[in-house]
């Protein structure tokens, strides 16, 4: 069983639009229903960390999606001048390595910043498959590779994983009820977006009922004419799947 918190606290709503400016109507539009929001490295590369300003300034936590990937002291010290801007939780690429995932671990425990990020290890991308992950040598299933990833995390100091809602369920089985499981790839009705790279999708109250915290949820709402009532919809969907466990 997961951690029990209010639906409007499991959604985290990607601001994807680019440039970052076209962003800031949907900030105002949820302002007051929404608690989270995601930023990506595409908006951090083409404006500067300086696009957190804005969340920050109206109260919502920020889950920072930059992916990191590189040798332990590259990475730590990138985290390291990224944490004044402010955020809540940021990726780490499981693939760097422990010393890498320990490097940012320590990064974070040392700074005397009062806000904390958590951090999160990347999985496996939900634009991968069996197909993809054989051609890098993995026998395992695309579930069996996610679980030894997150198992890698964890003991890595993360604070939990990105997987996506077809691991949800192994992941929370290895790691416990107290690693935090976000989870990309949703979209109501579970059916992929055309154009979308993403393969291994999943609804939000599917996702939720098997162990997710939180739901990384981007084109449904922000595409939608009425924002504001498309989190509405998706945060009952929520509630009755809590209702049914």
């Amino acid at each position: 069983m997961t951690k029990q918190k209010d639906a409007s606290e499991r959604i985290i709503v990607a601001l994807d639009r680019s440039p970052f400016r076209e962003n800031l109507p949907l900030l105002k539009q949820l302002k007051g229903c929404a608690k989270w929001v995601k930023i990506g490295l595409r908006s951090i590369l083409a404006d500067g960390p300086g696009v957190l300003e804005k969340p920050n300034e109206q109260g919502y936590r920020i889950f920072l999606d930059i992916k990191l990937h590189d040798i332990p002291t590259t990475v730590a010290e990138t985290l390291g001048n990224l944490m004044p801007y402010g955020f809540d939780m940021v990726t780490l690429h499981v693939g760097g390595g422990r010393n890498m995932l320990e490097a940012c671990r320590k990064k974070v425990d040392e700074t005397d910043l009062s806000r904390k990020p958590l951090l999160l290890g990347v999985t496996l991308l939900t634009s991968l498959d069996q197909t993809d992950i054989r051609d890098f040598g993995v026998m395992y299933s695309v579930a069996g590779h996610v679980k030894r990833l997150a198992e890698v995390a964890q003991q890595s100091g993360c604070d939990g994983v990105i997987a996506s809602g077809g691991e949800v369920k192994v992941v929370r089985g290895a790691c416990g009820d107290d690693f935090t499981i976000v989870t990309p790839g949703i979209r109501p009705g579970a059916v992929p977006e055309p154009g979308s790279d993403q393969r291994r999708v999943m609804s939000p109250g599917e996702a939720v009922g098997l162990g997710s915290d939180y739901l990384v949820i981007g084109r449904s709402i922000y595409g939608s004419d009425d924002p504001a009532e498309a989190f509405d919809r998706i945060v009952d969907e929520i509630n009755q799947a809590s209702n049914t466990e």
